[in-house]
């Protein structure tokens, strides 16, 4: 058992941590001019909320000015060669997500490439599943490769599918990055979850309403990898490597897998396909219904935040007092927004809910 730490931030961490989102910052101007020729544009369409084609290259921004720092941060040093096999998946998830940015991948191929990679991690991750607070170890025995797989599969599906107004995915995932960089784990002790953090933060400047860069499949995937590897470490790597105990990874993400929970539900409900394409997040909705992107965005992570530091002071309220106040504070976001978008269409694929579903 343990508590999530206060990160040492030397000068040096700092000032590698400005420069990565320096290099963020530009690299996405840049490739923004340069979207047009390489076809990396969101058109919009009746399910999405901008009016001009946006540039979908934050993700290849992000993931350029990360490479950058991980160099930097690995050059010369004893983690370069046990941390190779995460850095490969990680930019697996990075080239999956150009493609179908791209428009070279149909929905099952993408869904396959997804599965290969995940069950990949299984086979090179391991899942330390360390208690913190209130809440106990998680282990799973020799069922670890397999549940290691699942997890990034989900976790994967969550963070690309939060993806859909101006500044939600940089909001929670920065929480989800820091937590990293708290507990020290991963690469350089929690230094490329901080590199990372800086990445996103550099390029969010842009994807703010009205949003001139996009992060793209590319940024959720290659960011969605590096959450859903918080609570394990490299089989290679040493043993003295940290990771991030298991309910500071699942806790706060909650909010955003409840919402999309909620869109599998509502198309099942309306008699849609699960694979099709929707405009029905929660999020979505009280946008829809009124609220800004960046009022939606901050109330996510926000609910983030909560959800980490409930974790962390999970050992002072028990786990039945923390798990009853998580659920409170749930059901006011989700009734909330209930209220609020009572009068918003669902809307799948462009289309309002066909006639006569509720």
């Amino acid at each position: 058992m343990h508590d999530l730490p206060m990160p040492a931030v030397s000068p040096g961490i700092l000032l590698e941590a400005l420069w990565t989102g320096g290099a963020a910052w530009v690299l996405a101007l840049a490739f923004a001019a340069r979207a047009r020729a390489s076809r990396l544009l969101d058109v919009p369409d009746a399910r999405k909320q901008h009016a001009a084609p946006v540039p979908r290259v934050g993700g290849i921004a992000v993931a350029g000015a990360l490479l950058a720092g991980a160099l930097m941060l690995f050059a010369g040093g004893p983690l370069a060669w046990p941390w190779a096999p995460y850095l490969a998946l990680a930019a697996g998830a990075f080239a999956i997500g150009l493609a179908d940015d791209l428009g070279r991948l149909q929905t099952r191929d993408k869904l396959a490439w997804q599965v290969v990679l995940s069950g990949l991690a299984g086979a090179v991750l391991a899942w330390r599943g360390d208690g913190v607070g209130a809440f106990g170890a998680i282990t799973f025995g020799w069922l670890s490769p397999l549940m290691t797989a699942l997890w990034v599969f989900a976790v994967l599906t969550v963070v690309n599918f939060i993806d859909g107004i101006d500044g939600i995915t940089a909001c929670v995932v920065v929480v989800m990055l820091g937590i990293g960089f708290g507990c020290g784990a991963g690469p350089g002790n929690g230094t490329l979850y901080l590199l990372a953090a800086a990445a996103v933060c550099g390029t969010a400047f842009w994807n703010v309403t009205p949003a001139r860069v996009f992060l793209g499949d590319s940024g959720t995937h290659l960011l969605g990898f590096l959450v859903a590897t918080l609570p394990m470490t490299v089989r290679a790597a040493p043993e003295a490597v940290a990771s991030v105990p298991w309910a500071y990874a699942a806790a706060p993400l909650m909010p955003c897998v409840l919402d999309v929970g909620w869109g599998i539900v509502s198309k099942i409900r309306h008699g849609v396909p699960i694979h099709a394409a929707h405009s029905d997040h929660v999020y979505q909705r009280i946008t829809k219904a009124g609220t800004s992107h960046l009022g939606s965005a901050v109330r996510y992570g926000v609910l983030t935040v909560i959800g980490a530091a409930l974790v962390r002071w999970s050992g002072d309220l028990g786990f039945e007092a923390t798990v009853a106040v998580a659920a409170v504070v749930l059901l006011l976001h989700f009734g909330q927004a209930a209220v609020a978008t009572r009068g918003v269409p669902h809307e799948f694929g462009g289309a309002e809910a066909p006639a006569g579903r509720p």
